[in-house]
């Protein structure tokens, strides 16, 4: 790359020399030239760091409170509050009824679920009286590491008043009251009408922000917020070890740093360009044209839960986290998901930041990072095609990525924002980018790209196992090829067996895991799961693989179209959730309306097909699809026998294809002209088949057909319908074609 004008030469810039050298001081010239220690610097980064993270930290207040009531001016028939958590719609309520001038009741109230009444007793107006409580939704909170005891127990002047099991769900660190009522709802009026105050005789009335002085926050960060202040701590040393590394980088540097970055997007910007309009399209539909990231998406909170699980070293997670999908066992409820996309929610439940509010994020997050590790397998590929391309073909990079950004499943996946897509999504990024670790390591065997690849396929089997399989099986595949290779020396085949044992490993982990939570090796042991009765368990055999299936799903996955034209707005629908032929030996438990892979991806499905058909005339490429071909038996014998199927698991076969069609890529660039025209012809009308149906079916699916989406969504889209059907012509409430 040609150097800016106002730059040295390349060679003319090394290392420091003297007493600001890398390593000469212990990095007492830091970035750019400041001359800061580095235990300096490290110190100063967790000063502010703790500052910043405590100041507004509101710790969860302890489950036993005593508090001192004095009742004025009490209204018989009057409901006060006492104590009020949650928000509207999902609140709990610890209120007070007076009988009479002289009686009361206390009463606990979750929100459209009711509670329990005490038996009424006498108090004294104007004197205080003593409460004494135990309340499960005090430190209730995401941030508390430590579940607190689900007991409800209320003891006023002595009297035990109430004393049972009750549960709680997870509130705001800021969402409690004492004596004021901000959320509605008829279980008591707006405030209590006298005071309320501690055994020390301060007013514990208001919100909790204004009831804990700064020294009490900072106490309980210490105390509650361990995960907190561990990152704190590790982001200190981080940022001295980076103090020491960096010693000597100056501003030329830094300027040279940004020349070289700006000239790869100059050199990459026909992907650039192209990945921006498909995550901007992507960005809309996952938020429904809203362009909001932060959102409590319906059942999209499940891996935040998890998360705060791990953080207090368990597997289980609350009913309200996994709903209709829990296998209870042991008396506690698990999900099948796995566990790598609430790893990655750790840091946000750590620090209490958006604890259910990610799932539109990650997933735009996931579907980026699959178009990055994609375009990386590509070139990859075409910077192996002899001879050497002078420069990128603009077009096959453009087609290559708007197939897989728009005209794939992982686009269709942004048409709900909930666990399920995320799975799939997390898993497909993973898979993806431990393929193209794979590769590496296939090209550079002494090289350590293996580490990636297997950490990269242990976290897609543990985001989506069909997708990380394939990845762990091509490495694996890749390991035996390598070994064989080099059998002639016993030590190199030794290590590449090993890596592929690893693999092996990687891919059990998940059956670990199983174990841990269900105490069977099964990852989806229907008999825990609360769905599933007798009936439904024995339609199945009670299992979750058959033979039987396999001209089922092949039928589905590979041959059936399974679409429709209408004449009324999107145009392009899919079909019916029932095959166009009868399979009676199929045990199938669950079948949605799923488009066949060369009609809903019809561009990636002709790159990955076609081109490794033209590439296999060199040997060197047929090792490699070879190879591809091997990696992808273990994961379709699992989706072809699998007793359920959908539109949605279409995408766990992204990551084969954008293999086949990386490998087979080049070979369209090696065809004569006149061949190579028309072949470039024919994937650009596939191209646009597919960008036009898989919009379509998600517009329609996110609007007409999908359970939780946010309110509005479906209205919108019905006025969207009438005023496209109207622009063309087709009067409102037309027939639709069969």
């Amino acid at each position: 790359m040609k150097q800016p004008p106002d730059l040295p030469p390349a060679d003319t810039v090394g290392p420091p020399s003297g007493p600001g050298a890398r390593h000469g001081t212990k990095g007492a010239v830091g970035l750019a030239g400041l001359r800061v220690p580095a235990w300096i610097a490290g110190v100063l980064a967790v000063a502010v760091l703790t500052v910043g993270v405590f100041w507004n930290h509101i710790p969860p207040l302890p489950a036993d409170q005593f508090l001192l009531l004095t009742f004025d001016r009490p209204h018989s028939g009057a409901s006060e509050p006492i104590i009020v958590t949650g928000q509207p719609g999902d609140g709990a309520f610890l209120y007070v009824r007076y009988l009479d001038e002289h009686t009361l009741v206390f009463g606990y109230d979750q929100w459209g679920r009711g509670g329990p009444v005490s038996r009424p007793v006498p108090f004294s107006p104007g004197v205080p009286q003593t409460l004494e409580l135990a309340l499960p939704s005090l430190p209730r909170v995401h941030a508390n590491p430590s579940p607190p005891k689900e007991r409800l127990r209320v003891v006023f002047n002595g009297q035990i008043l109430i004393d049972q099991p009750m549960g709680a769900n997870l509130r705001r660190p800021t969402h409690a009251w004492f004596g004021r009522n901000p959320l509605g709802g008829s279980a008591c009026g707006r405030e209590f009408s006298g005071r309320i105050t501690d055994r020390q005789g301060w007013t514990r009335e208001g919100n909790v922000r204004e009831l804990l002085t700064r020294s009490e926050r900072f106490a309980g960060w210490l105390t509650y917020a361990r995960g907190q202040v561990g990152c704190v701590l590790v982001a200190g040393f981080l940022v001295t070890w980076f103090w020491r590394r960096a010693a000597g980088i100056g501003l030329r540097e830094v300027r040279q740093g940004l020349a070289i970055a700006g000239g790869a997007l100059v050199a990459h910007r026909a992907f650039v360009l192209t990945a921006l309009v498909c995550g901007t399209a992507f960005t809309g539909l996952v938020s429904a044209g809203s362009w909001q990231l932060r959102f409590r998406d319906n059942f999209g909170d499940f891996y935040d839960y998890q998360a705060m699980s791990l953080l207090d070293g368990r597997l289980d997670v609350p009913l309200e986290a996994i709903g209709n999908e829990a296998f209870n066992y042991n008396g506690r409820h698990y999900g099948y998901f796995g566990i790598t996309p609430a790893l990655l929610r750790l840091p946000g439940v750590i620090f209490g930041v958006g604890f259910g509010e990610s799932t539109r994020f990650a997933l735009v997050t996931y579907h980026a990072a699959c178009l990055v590790a994609a375009y990386l397998l590509l070139l990859d590929a075409l910077r192996r095609r002899p001879p050497p391309l002078p420069r990128r073909p603009t077009w096959l990079v453009v087609l290559f990525t708007l197939n897989l950004g728009l005209g794939s499943t992982l686009f269709f996946l942004g048409s709900r924002a909930y666990v399920y897509h995320e799975a799939i999504l997390c898993g497909a990024a993973f898979a993806l980018w431990g393929c193209w670790c794979a590769w590496r390591h296939f090209f550079q065997p002494e090289s350590r790209w293996w580490i990636g690849a297997l950490v990269c396929g242990v976290l897609a089997v543990h985001a989506r196992p069909p997708g990380g399989l394939f990845c762990l099986t091509l490495l694996g595949c890749i390991g035996a090829f390598l070994a064989w290779g080099a059998r002639a020396a016993r030590r190199a085949a030794a290590r590449h067996l090993a890596i592929g044992a690893l693999t092996v490993a990687g891919a059990l982990s998940f059956n670990g895991l199983s174990y841990l939570k269900f105490g069977t090796f099964n990852g989806w042991p229907v008999r825990l799961n609360v769905q599933y009765d007798a009936r439904r368990l024995a339609h199945i055999d009670g299992r979750q693989f058959h033979l039987s299936n396999v001209p089922f799903t092949i039928h589905t996955y590979l041959l059936s179209p399974n679409f429709r034209i209408e004449p009324r707005f999107p145009w392009l629908f899919l079909a019916t959730s029932k095959p166009g032929r009868e399979f009676p030996s199929a045990r199938m438990d669950y079948a949605e309306s799923t488009l066949a892979l060369p009609f809903g991806m019809t561009g990636l499905f002709l790159l990955a097909t076609v081109g490794p058909a033209l590439a296999a005339r060199r040997p060197e490429s047929r090792r490699q699809i070879l190879l591809v071909g091997l990696a992808v038996i273990p994961m379709a014998a699992v989706m072809f026998t699998a007793v359920v199927i959908a539109q949605r698991y279409t995408a766990d076969f992204c990551a084969p294809l954008v293999c086949g069609a990386a490998l087979g890529a080049p070979a369209l660039l090696g065809l004569p002209r006149i061949a190579r025209v028309a072949l470039g012809t024919v994937l650009a009308v596939a191209t646009a088949w597919a960008l036009a149906l898989t919009l379509a079916v998600s517009l329609h699916y996110q609007g007409a057909l999908i359970w939780g989406v946010p309110d509005g969504v479906q209205q919108r889209y019905q006025h969207l319908q009438r005023s496209v059907d109207a622009a063309f012509g087709r009067p409102e409430g037309a027939a639709s074609a069969p």
